[in-house]
């Protein structure tokens, strides 16, 4: 009876401990700007969406520089919680001297996203002893449930950043989850020397892409065919967008550099994932869209319906006709740009 007692204690110290490391998901490092960190099990990784070329839309100068002067914290992951759950964790790079800037520089962060006010503020020590952090407490009603929103802003020889977490407060199953992952993250060496180039789209853990004559395709599905057909059918329909209105090379020429290379394509494989990407750029209920200041497509594919398609060359017709017919100064009548996208269509 002693044995069989012993043997339950230690399965049960066992499980316990492989609870716990089961809460977080294996370290990303960045060698580039000097971090590692976990994030929460469960939890997807997003790639980071192409900022807005602003100069590209003819928007005039003096807002530009202002757009860009004010941007002085720089998304470096985003990670989104399971699905209806609405938790996520963001990582920023910001410009700070000490860990009291950086704290300062975090609540004005907060009040532009319309937070409000504090409800507590604490230091907060990380496992890493390079790093010294803070931890700033928020909470705001989401549509009837109270939120808790956790700013983090740690620095260490390598700069700057801010942990922000999000969870609704009832779902106290994050609470030691979410400051396990922040307690995570930690200093890591930078890259020594010339810097390596790196991929033409860095991408989050779990995604790739793949590149064909006319698309470059992020996706994060584990079916690489699926994927292969989709590049097929989409090089096809570029095709007859070519036959109907061709390329003008003499334009492409004068159209802005970030504007030449092949087109973009958000591949996701589920709803979760595309309902979380699209969420940030403020589309809702859509299946697929196109984003004329990011000039990319987003959608997500769960079966070769004939629907899901024809969506998805509606929207590649207002990518095709933004890239190689007009550009994006160029304000397309309804009737050209909708009534084209749905002749494709169908």
């Amino acid at each position: 009876m002693r044995r069989l007692v012993t043997l339950a204690a230690f399965l049960v110290v066992v499980l316990s401990v492989q609870i716990v490391w089961g809460d977080l998901q294996p370290a990303v490092t960045n060698a580039k700007f000097g971090f590692k960190v976990q994030a929460p099990t469960r939890w997807d990784a997003q790639p980071l969406p192409p900022a807005t070329d602003y100069k590209s839309l003819g928007v005039d100068e003096d807002i530009f520089r202002l757009l860009i002067e004010e941007t002085n914290i720089e998304p470096l992951l985003i990670y989104k919680g399971p699905a209806q759950s609405d938790a996520e964790f963001r990582l920023f790079r910001m410009d700070a001297k000490d860990i009291d800037a950086a704290a300062a520089a975090s609540e004005k962060y907060a009040k532009s996203c319309g937070y409000g006010a504090s409800t507590a503020k604490a230091d907060f020590k990380p496992k890493c002893p390079k790093t010294t952090m803070k931890k700033i407490t928020f909470s705001r009603s989401n549509w009837g449930d109270q939120m808790t929103i956790l700013l983090l802003p740690a620095i260490n020889a390598n700069g700057a950043f801010l942990l922000t977490y999000q969870y609704y407060t009832a779902q106290k199953q994050y609470i030691s989850i979410v400051e396990d992952s922040a307690k995570s993250f930690a200093f890591a060496p930078k890259e020594t020397g010339t810097p390596k180039p790196g991929k033409k789209n860095e991408l989050p853990a779990g995604w790739n892409q793949i590149e064909t004559e006319n698309y470059i395709i992020q996706y994060n599905d584990d079916n690489v065919d699926k994927v292969k057909l989709f590049a097929k059918r989409i090089e096809r329909l570029h095709t007859f967008h070519a036959k109907l209105l061709p390329r003008k090379p003499e334009y492409e020429k004068n159209r802005p550099k970030a504007m030449r290379g092949k087109l973009t394509v958000k591949y996701f494989k589920d709803r979760n994932g595309f309902d979380g990407y699209a969420g940030d750029q403020g589309v809702y209920g859509a299946a697929a869209y196109f984003s004329p200041g990011q000039n990319e497509i987003a959608f997500y594919l769960t079966g070769w319906t004939k629907e899901t398609m024809c969506i998805l060359y509606h929207e590649a017709t207002h990518q095709y006709l933004q890239e190689f017919v007009g550009g994006p100064r160029v304000d397309f009548h309804t009737w050209i740009n909708e009534g084209t996208s749905e002749y494709f269509f169908a």
